[in-house]
C-alpha cells in the first residue's frame, strides 16, 4: 500500500505539470540540472491519432513537430518516452543542445503553443543521511549548524578533489580516515629530535592527535557505519606534518610545506587541490605593515596569488582582536603552574592578521546554541567566517593521554574525542570549499570563497565575551578585552547549503574589483576582490609609517588623497590603485637667539650626558598551539 501511495502521489504531481501552463522559470537556486538539456511535453494528439499509433513509435506528424520544436531551440531529440506518450496522448521527449544554454532553450520553447510543459533536466538525489553512529546520535552538532546534511542531498564530495592539511600529521590506520588519505602525496617535514636533523618524509604519523582531529572534520569517510562523518564523505587528504608530538613546529618547516605545495601544483596543473587548512598560529612583535617582508608571509603570498587553492586559517584561541595589537601581556598560568607566555603587549596574531591575501579565509569559533566561543579571537574586518568550534567530535589516534579524556570513545581501529578551538572550526570551512568544488569543478577557488562569504548566515554572528570563558574569567586583564562589543566575524556563520544554492542560481553574479597599492602603504581588501552584483564594497588605504596617501585611481580616474573609497551597486569589473608618498619632515624649530653672557673669566663649563639606547630583537620560535589547556 505504501508503494502504491508513492506512485499515486508522483502521478498526481505529473498531472499538475501537464495541466498547467508552460513555465520557463520553474528552476532556481535550490535545484541542479544538466546544462543544455530540456524535457518537453507536446500537447495531446487527437483521439483517433492516439488510438492508431503504436506504443513504440510516434505518429509521423508528431515526430516532425517534435523535430521542428527541437530545431527551433538549437537542439536535437535525444530520446522519447513512448509509453507515457501513448497513455496520455501527449508526447514526452528529451532534447539536447550543444550550442544553447538551458535558459536560452526554454525561452525559445515558450513561443510554441503546441508545447504543454518544458523544464530543465534536473538532477535528482537520494536524501542522503549517513549511518555513522556519532552523526545519528546527534554528537556532530556542527554538521547540522552549517547545514551539511542538506548539502549532502546534492553532493557528498569527490575523490577527484584534494585538500592539504598542514598540521601534526594523521593516524594513517584510522578506520574513518585511511580510505580518504593520499599516502603518495603526503609528506613529513619534522625532524624526529633536535639531535637528529634528518627528516623521514614518509613519517607523517600523528603523535599528538590534532592533525587527525582536523582531518576527520574535513573528510572522515561517510556512510560507512563507523564513527563520525566529515563535511566530505569522499575527498583526498594530503597531510603535511609540520608540528611535532607536543604541538610545536618551526616556521621553516611550514615554509617547506608551502614550498612543496607550490611545486606540486606547478608539476601537476590538473591536480584539483582546492584548499589548504592551517589550524595553527602564533604571535609576533611585528606589525602587519612590516610582516609583508617576512619570509613566511611571502610564502603564503605566493600560494595565494596562484589562485589554485583557498587558504583557510584559524583565528586563534586567546580572546584577542585579530589585526590589532594585543592590549596586555598574556596573563594565563598553565595547570602546571608555569606562565603560558603566548604573547606580549603590542604583538599580533599570525597568520590570521596577514594583510593582502585575497584567497585566505580566517575562521572564528561558535558554540552549539549559536553563541560565540568566548575564547575565540575575533574581528569585524579580519575574521571572515565563524564555524562550530566547541565540543567538536572527530577522529584521533588511540594514544594513552587522549584515551584518558572524559569524552573519548573507542573505535575498532582509532578513537574519537570532543575538543574545542578555532582549530576545530577551521576544517568545517575547508571541508565546505572541497564540497563546493566537487559539485562545481569549473569554479576557481577565489570564486568558491566569494560564495561562501557572501551567503554566510549574518544572523548568527555573535559577540565574543572573553571574560566569561572559564579559562580567562579569573584574569582581570580580560574583563575589558572586547569593550566595544564587536562581533566575532564580518560575514557570520558558515552555511554550505546556502552557498550551493547560490551557485546553482544563474541570477547570482559576481564582479571582480582588482585593488593594488604601490610602495608606501596597502589597501584592504586587496587583490582580486569579488563583489556580488548590486552590492557595495569599501576599500581602505593604510599608509606605512612616514607615508601618506598621495592619490587613488579608480578605473584610471584620479580621486585624490582619500582614505577610503566605496563602489556602490557594483555591476561590472573595476580597477583601483593607491599611491603613497613620504610625509615631509617637520620644519625645524627656529633656534633661540643666544643671550649675552657675562664675562666670568676663563675655565669652567658644563658636560652633557647621553643615555644608552638599547636595541634588541626578539627572534624565537613561533609557538603553534594546537589544543587549549
Amino acid at each position: 500500500m505504501t508503494y502504491f501511495k508513492r506512485v499515486l502521489t508522483g502521478f498526481l504531481a505529473l498531472t499538475l505539470v501537464l495541466s498547467g501552463a508552460l513555465n520557463t522559470t520553474a528552476f532556481g537556486a535550490n535545484f541542479a540540472f544538466v546544462p543544455g538539456e530540456v524535457l518537453v511535453v507536446l500537447k495531446s494528439t487527437s483521439s483517433a491519432e492516439a488510438k492508431n499509433s503504436a506504443a513504440s513509435a510516434l505518429p509521423h506528424g508528431r515526430a516532425c513537430l517534435l523535430q521542428a520544436v527541437a530545431s527551433s531551440a538549437g537542439a536535437e531529440v535525444q530520446s522519447t518516452y513512448s509509453a507515457l506518450s501513448s497513455v496520455s496522448g501527449t508526447t514526452f521527449a528529451l532534447i539536447k543542445s550543444e550550442t544553447q544554454t538551458t535558459e536560452e532553450m526554454l525561452e525559445e520553447l515558450a513561443k510554441w503553443p503546441e508545447i504543454l510543459a518544458a523544464s530543465p533536466n534536473y538532477i535528482q538525489h537520494l536524501n542522503a543521511e549517513p549511518k555513522d553512529p556519532y552523526f545519528t546520535s546527534g554528537d556532530l552538532w556542527g554538521m547540522e549548524a552549517i547545514r551539511a546534511p542538506e548539502a549532502w542531498d546534492e553532493t557528498v564530495g569527490s575523490e577527484d578533489v584534494y585538500v592539504a592539511i598542514i598540521d601534526s600529521g594523521i593516524d594513517t590506520d584510522h578506520e574513518d580516515l585511511k580510505d580518504n588519505l593520499d599516502t603518495e602525496l603526503s609528506r613529513n617535514f619534522v625532524a624526529e629530535s633536535d639531535e637528529d636533523e634528518n627528516v623521514d618524509p614518509s613519517h607523517f604519523e600523528d603523535g599528538g592527535g590534532h592533525g587527525s582531529h582536523v582531518a576527520g572534520t574535513i573528510g572522515a569517510v561517510g556512510d560507512n557505519g563507523t564513527g563520525v562523518v566529515g563535511v566530505n564523505w569522499k575527498v583526498k587528504l594530503i597531510v603535511l606534518r609540520v608540528l611535532n608530538d607536543e604541538g610545536l613546529g618551526r616556521t621553516s618547516d611550514i615554509i617547506a610545506a608551502l614550498n612543496y605545495l607550490v611545486e606540486l601544483m606547478k608539476e601537476r596543473p590538473d591536480l584539483r587541490l582546492v584548499a589548504v587548512n592551517l589550524s595553527l598560529g602564533g604571535y609576533e612583535p611585528v606589525t602587519p605593515e612590516d610582516i609583508q617582508t617576512n619570509p613566511e608571509y611571502l610564502a603564503y603570498k605566493i600560494l595565494n596569488d596562484m589562485d589554485r587553492a583557498v587558504i583557510i586559517v584559524a583565528a586563534g584561541n586567546e580572546g584577542m582582536e585579530v589585526g590589532a595589537p594585543t592590549p596586555f601581556d598574556d596573563p594565563v598560568i598553565r595547570k602546571n603552574g608555569k606562565p603560558r607566555d603566548g604573547f606580549k603587549r603590542g604583538w599580533y596574531c599570525y597568520p590570521a592578521s596577514y594583510p593582502g591575501l585575497s584567497n585566505m579565509i580566517v575562521v572564528g569559533a561558535s558554540a552549539p546554541k549559536g553563541e560565540a566561543a568566548d575564547f575565540s579571537n575575533w574581528s569585524e574586518t579580519k575574521v571572515d567566517l565563524v564555524a562550530p568550534g566547541v565540543d567538536i567530535y572527530s577522529t584521533v589516534p588511540q594514544l594513552p593521554e587522549i584515551e584518558e579524556e572524559p569524552g573519548y570513545k573507542h573505535g575498532e581501529c582509532g578513537g574519537y574525542v570532543n575538543w574545542d578551538g578555532t582549530s576545530m572550526a577551521t576544517p568545517h570551512v575547508t571541508g565546505a570549499v572541497a564540497l563546493l568544488a566537487a559539485r562545481y569543478p569549473e569554479k576557481t577557488p577565489s570564486e568558491l570563497k566569494a560564495y561562501l562569504l557572501e551567503f554566510a548566515s549574518a544572523d548568527v554572528n555573535p559577540v565574543p565575551q572573553p571574560w566569561l570563558d572559564e579559562y580567562y574569567e579569573k584574569y582581570e586583564e580580560y574583563k575589558n578585552a572586547n569593550p566595544e562589543g564587536k562581533k566575532v566575524s564580518r560575514q557570520g556563520l558558515l552555511d554550505v547549503k546556502a552557498a550551493l544554492d547560490a551557485l546553482a542560481d544563474p541570477d547570482v553574479k559576481f564582479h571582480t574589483i582588482t585593488a593594488s597599492a604601490e610602495r608606501g602603504g596597502r589597501v584592504e581588501p586587496s587583490g582580486a576582490v569579488r563583489v556580488r552584483g548590486g552590492k557595495a564594497q569599501t576599500f581602505t588605504f593604510i599608509p606605512d609609517s612616514g607615508y601618506e596617501v598621495f592619490n587613488v585611481l579608480v578605473d584610471k580616474v584620479p580621486q585624490g588623497a582619500v582614505s577610503q573609497y566605496t563602489f556602490s551597486n557594483v555591476s561590472e569589473a573595476h580597477t583601483l590603485s593607491a599611491y603613497f608618498v613620504q610625509t615631509p619632515p617637520p620644519e625645524p624649530a627656529p633656534e633661540p637667539t643666544p643671550k649675552p653672557m657675562p664675562n666670568r673669566g676663563s675655565g669652567g663649563g658644563c658636560s652633557a650626558g647621553t643615555g644608552a639606547i638599547a636595541m634588541f630583537a626578539l627572534l624565537g620560535a613561533v609557538l603553534l598551539r594546537w589544543k587549549r589547556d
